[in-house]
């Protein structure tokens, strides 16, 4: 991956430096997945469902 000009220019990036980035802040996947709600849906032995139940 090629670092724009801009950015290699004003952190003073020369040709073959080895650079390593970390994210912060970043929001885990648990994170983003814990506020989905989660519905526990009954299916019986014939793979049938109550769709009054579970719209």
């Amino acid at each position: 991956m090629e670092i724009p000009a801009t950015i290699r220019k004003k952190m003073s990036l020369q040709k073959e430096m080895e650079v390593a980035f970390e994210a912060k802040d970043a929001l885990d996947w648990a994170d983003l997945v814990k506020v989905i709600p989660v519905e526990d849906v009954k299916i019986d032995e014939n793979g049938q469902y109550d769709s009054l139940k579970y719209p």
